[in-house]
């Protein structure tokens, strides 16, 4: 997948593709095993939302910085999460431009799957 072609390696695309990742692991676990999620959210996103750091900024230090690195999963997270409450607020959600839209960033992942 190619975000765009002005992206750092080391910096743009760890950011990018952790950050999803996180963020749709938490989602699956608020969906599938409710019971867990507060948890998680407390311990997880919560730092993320409090962090005061892009990630593209925290991306960027990540690449020498082992704490930024860390924080990186977290900051992300929270990133993605308050962007899919903006496009809920629309009556869209981050699985639809991720996955569902033909040019989506991951719609031949969907395709590929079934």
């Amino acid at each position: 997948m190619v975000i765009s072609d002005d992206v750092d390696e080391g910096v743009g695309v760890l950011w990018l593709a952790e950050s999803v990742a996180s963020y749709l692991a938490l989602r699956a676990i608020r969906d599938t095993t409710s019971a867990a999620f507060p948890f998680l959210e407390s311990a997880f996103l919560e730092p993320g939302r409090a962090a005061g750091e892009s990630p593209q900024d925290l991306g960027a230090r990540a690449v020498t910085d082992g704490e930024a690195y860390v924080m990186l999963y977290s900051v992300g997270a929270a990133f993605w999460w308050e962007f899919d409450a903006l496009l809920e607020e629309r009556g869209r959600d981050l699985l639809d431009v991720l996955f569902r839209h033909p040019k989506a960033p991951y719609a031949s992942v969907r395709r590929e799957a079934g």
